[in-house]
C-alpha cells in the first residue's frame, strides 16, 4: 500500500471505491476530522455501501461530552452501513440525506448499530490519515465494513499508527 499524503479524494481498488466526504460544519460536527463513503459490495449481501468517519472525543460546546471506551483516548472511527433502500449512495445523495435528517428530522440513512466503533490515541493529523488508510484498506479488500469483521479494525488502526511513528518495520 503506497503511503498516503492526506490530499487523496478518491480511491479505487479491486473490492471497491471510497469517496472522501467533505467535512461541513452544517452535516458534521466540529468534531469531526474525516469522513469517507464507502462502496464495497463484497461486505455484505443486502447493502454495498458505509459511511466512514473519525471524531475527536475532547468537548465541544452544545454537544454532550463523549464516553471515551478507556481514558486518553482521544479518537473514534466508526462504519455505518447505509440504507440499503436507497442504493446507490453517493457524496449528493448522502449529503441531501443528512441535510433532511439535521433540519426536518428525517430517518438517518444509516443503519443501527454501527458495524465498527473504535477508540484510540492519536493526533488529529494522525486520526485523518488513519480514516484514508482504512477506506484504502476497504477498497482493496484488506478491511471489511460490517460488524461480523469489527474485530479485524482496532489491529490494522494500531499496526498503521505504529507505521505512522516509525514504531516498527
Amino acid at each position: 500500500m503506497s503511503e498516503l499524503t492526506g490530499n487523496d479524494t478518491e480511491f479505487t481498488g479491486e473490492s471497491g471505491k471510497a469517496w472522501l466526504f467533505p467535512v461541513d460544519s452544517k452535516l458534521n460536527t466540529e468534531a469531526s476530522i474525516r469522513s469517507w463513503l464507502l462502496h464495497a459490495p463484497y461486505a455484505h449481501p443486502m447493502w454495498t455501501d458505509h459511511f466512514l468517519y473519525v471524531v475527536h472525543l475532547s468537548p465541544v460546546a452544545g454537544m454532550p461530552p463523549a464516553k471515551p471506551e478507556f481514558e486518553g483516548a482521544t479518537h473514534e472511527l466508526g462504519v455505518m452501513a447505509l440504507n440499503p433502500e436507497d442504493q446507490p449512495w453517493s457524496i449528493e445523495t448522502l449529503t441531501e440525506a443528512l441535510t433532511r435528517m439535521k433540519q426536518d428530522g428525517a430517518r438517518p440513512p444509516y443503519l443501527r448499530p454501527h458495524d465498527v466503533g473504535e477508540h484510540f490515541i492519536a493526533t488529529d493529523q494522525e486520526a485523518s490519515l488513519i480514516a484514508d488508510y482504512c477506506a484504502r484498506s476497504v477498497t482493496s479488500g484488506r478491511l471489511v465494513p460490517d460488524s461480523d469483521y469489527a474485530s479485524q479494525w482496532m489491529p490494522a488502526i494500531e499496526a498503521t499508527l505504529a507505521h505512522l511513528r516509525g514504531e516498527h518495520a
